[in-house]
């Protein structure tokens, strides 16, 4: 998993952070969490969301998996379990989320009726 061990690396980086502190943090050993940066060990599913949840970001950012790569669809909430999203850095609730909806839906409807 070598792109996951770059992301790593530039988010421990970023953070200023040594490979033992951030080790020790994350309860590995110091040839592990340097094995996974180099992207010679492999992550497991476990440990690639244990170092998500320490960095708070999603294991598809560690993977380098691309937002155009994935869909949702907003009107399944089983497409939407486990993400969370935030607008202006607050949290958007189920309540907005399908307020969203129906505005896109009915947006799309003035734009048909207009022949847009």
């Amino acid at each position: 998993m070598e792109t996951a061990g770059k992301q790593i690396k530039k988010l421990r980086e970023q953070q200023n952070q040594s490979v033992k502190d951030m080790a020790e943090a994350l309860g590995v050993p110091l040839d592990t969490l340097e094995a996974w940066e180099r992207g010679k060990k492999v992550l497991v599913a476990p440990d690639l969301a244990r170092i998500a949840d320490y960095f708070n970001v999603s294991t598809d950012f560690l993977l380098d998996r691309r937002k155009e790569d994935m869909e949702f669809h907003l009107q399944n909430p089983y497409s939407l379990a486990g993400y969370i999203f935030h607008l202006d850095h607050q949290r958007v609730e189920k309540e907005e989320m399908a307020d969203m909806v129906s505005y896109i839906q009915a947006r799309r409807r003035i734009k048909q009726f207009l022949g847009e």
